[in-house]
This record gives structure tokens, C-alpha cells and sequence, in this order.
């Protein structure tokens, strides 16, 4: 009888609750040489449209050759190279747009030294990477993904009441 008392709840919030579409942008940046980088750029497309974001690299940055772009499923994907001096080390790598445009966009940044990876997720109310120093360490790992991931959930009702439904239709709690 209570199940019947949490789906009537469900019913009655959800006119209030507004599920987001996931459309998050992502930026890997892999260090190749000393001053060189090869950039992946994802950028979302909402029915179809590009969102009218940007990464945004130090002044120190040129391109190296030519940007390959091409559509895939909800992204239009830029591959392409930079020269950075100075290097990225110790500087900012921001993202354009962020702060109008509901999502995300996950940074990876890969020196040559792969101990040293570092991983970001930017969004509207911080859109700025640091690149971390020689002594600094940045978020990696499977501890990193976790600690997204419930933020994530914990953001939003609808991905509470996401996990309340499941809790609803799962017979042995564990």
C-alpha cells in the first residue's frame, strides 16, 4: 500500500520537476612535446544546432596546421594541434559560452607525464581550468568520477526520484 502512496507523490511533482538533457561538451588536451599539444574538442549540438561555446587557450597559443571537423551523433567533434609558449603549465584554459549554455564540459588535461593527469569539469558558474604546476596534483581517477557522479545525483530532484523509483520496484533492498 505505501508504493501506491510514493507513485501518487511522483504524479504530483512531476508537473514541478523538469528533467535537463545531457549535453555535455568535453576537451582533451594531450601533450605531445615540450610546447605541443593535440586538442579533441566535442562540442553538443541541440537539434542539431551547435551551442555557441569555445574553448579558450593562454596568448601564448597557435594553431598547428589545420582543425579537422566532422558531425557525429549529438556532436560536431574539431581535432586539431597547438603550440603553446610558454607551455600550458601553470596557465588557465577557459571555455566561451559556458555560463549561457545549460551544461557542462569535461576537461582533460594529459602531459607527457601520465602521473600527472589532470581532469575538470567546467560549468556556468566555473568555467576556468587551471593547469596544474609541476607540484600540484588535479583531480583523477576513479575517485574523481565518483565524487562527480553524486553530485550529479544529489543536484536534481528528478535524479532523486530516479533513484526512489528503483529503490520502489527493487524487492531486496541491497
Amino acid at each position: 500500500m505505501h508504493h501506491v502512496f510514493w507513485v501518487l507523490l511522483l504524479f504530483w511533482l512531476s508537473p514541478n520537476l523538469k528533467a535537463h538533457e545531457m549535453l555535455p561538451g568535453y576537451l582533451e588536451i594531450k601533450q605531445t612535446q615540450p610546447l605541443e599539444y593535440d586538442v579533441l574538442w566535442k562540442l553538443p549540438t541541440r537539434q542539431g544546432n551547435r551551442l555557441p561555446m569555445a574553448p579558450r587557450f593562454p596568448e601564448g597559443c597557435r594553431l598547428r596546421g589545420e582543425i579537422d571537423s566532422r558531425v557525429e551523433q549529438t556532436a560536431w567533434v574539431y581535432r586539431g594541434g597547438l603550440r603553446c609558449d610558454p607551455a600550458l603549465e601553470g596557465q588557465r584554459v577557459s571555455i566561451d559560452g559556458l555560463m549561457e549554455v545549460e551544461t557542462d564540459v569535461l576537461v582533460r588535461y594529459l602531459p607527457i607525464d601520465p602521473e600527472r593527469l589532470q581532469t575538470s569539469l567546467l560549468t556556468g558558474d566555473r568555467p576556468v581550468m587551471d593547469i596544474h604546476t609541476a607540484d600540484a596534483s588535479g583531480g583523477t581517477g576513479i575517485l574523481f568520477y565518483l565524487r562527480l557522479g553524486v553530485e550529479h545525483i544529489m543536484g536534481g530532484w528528478d535524479h532523486l526520484l530516479f533513484v526512489l523509483g528503483l529503490l520502489l520496484i527493487v524487492r531486496d533492498r541491497w
